[in-house]
């Protein structure tokens, strides 16, 4: 997972602190600070769904939810920060997210069963 933090006038907010919580087990998978591009990476999360919280001083809390990610995908989270208290949070779905920008990649899931075309009838 990687992504940018910026305010809402579009500047790099470096410093803030991203942490992603597992939603299954409820735990703490990573946690980075922005660099002062406001660029954040955490490499290696296994597959799952996840969710991130970016914060920093002076601004609204952002809360993405329900960020799915498949084996050896990796999303792009971009974070924009609103100004207020800390105490708020903003919070974003990350639903449904098919064209992945990072690696080219155009994905889907099936379910369902497959049939042999020979024994169908």
């Amino acid at each position: 997972m990687r992504g940018t933090v910026t305010d809402a006038s579009g500047a790099f907010a470096p410093g803030a602190e991203i942490t992603v919580l597992e939603v299954a087990t409820n735990i703490k998978a990573r946690v980075a600070t922005s660099d002062s591009q406001g660029n954040y990476e955490m490499p290696g999360l296994k597959p799952g769904s996840y969710r991130l919280n970016a914060s920093l001083a002076g601004f609204k809390t952002f809360v993405v939810d329900d960020i799915r990610l498949a084996s050896s995908q990796v999303r792009r989270v971009d974070v924009v920060l609103q100004v207020g208290a800390v105490e708020s949070e903003v919070t974003v779905s990350a639903r449904g997210a098919a064209i992945e920008t990072e690696q080219g990649k155009i994905a889907a899931e099936f379910v369902g069963e497959r049939y042999d075309a020979a024994t169908w009838s």
